[in-house]
């Protein structure tokens, strides 16, 4: 297993964490751009995460809610 970039922001990278200790997998964005991890799950649509969000605690909390609905 590839070790992952670490986010930034403490809260974004504590979200990334609970994400893995859930079962899901947290990779580092393929390209470049705004994002820096996408995490997948089972929906189609993979969660992708923003290097530089507005309000850090706020796309944490969204991270947790992509959690629950995939675990």
């Amino acid at each position: 297993m590839v070790e992952r970039k670490t986010h930034p922001k403490k809260e974004i990278e504590k979200a990334l964490r609970e994400a893995e200790q859930a079962g899901l997998e947290v990779i580092d964005a393929p390209r470049g751009g705004h994002s820096t991890h996408v995490i997948s799950g089972d929906q189609p649509h993979p969660f992708r995460v923003w290097s530089t969000p507005k309000n850090a605690d706020n796309h944490a909390k969204q991270i947790r809610r992509h959690i629950r609905r995939n675990t």
